[in-house]
């Protein structure tokens, strides 16, 4: 569904940073991105809970890429960047060459990490304000 394009874009937008902390730590990538949000239109801008309704064009913004991104950073200061890297390598073994929704990856977080990152997620995806950057409670 382009209704779940947070799903890949968020992820390699959060991945960029996360590789970043890693060869160049005290870089700031996470903080640009920050500084980047602005609030959405609506509440579907970045993860409508639909799927095949929306135009897939649409779909196609920049807090698409900034709020996924940041969502995952969020979940990383929770557990650690480590324990998401698990979640990842998870997520992604189980649904290679398949389909996945954003739903599937909220379900592995909560497998791998014990934690239920649904209010994490509806903060830094369908929440119209911006989001203060901080670890997801």
């Amino acid at each position: 569904c382009w209704e779940d394009m947070v799903l890949s874009e968020g992820t390699i937008t959060y991945l960029t940073g996360r590789v970043l902390d890693v060869i160049q730590p005290g870089n700031t990538y996470f903080a640009n991105l920050a500084r980047a949000l602005t609030p959405l239109p609506d509440v579907d801008h970045v993860w409508p809970q639909s799927c095949g309704v929306v135009d897939g064009i649409a779909m196609i913004n920049t807090e698409v890429y900034i709020r996924g991104g940041m969502f995952y950073r969020a979940l990383a200061l929770r557990p650690g960047a480590d324990e998401v890297d698990t979640v990842l390598r998870t997520f992604y073994e189980q649904h290679v060459l398949g389909a996945a929704r954003f739903s599937d990856m909220l379900a592995t977080i909560e497998a791998v990490t014990g934690y239920d990152a649904s209010a994490c997620a509806e903060t830094w995806l369908r929440t119209i304000a911006v989001a203060p950057v901080a670890a997801c409670d």
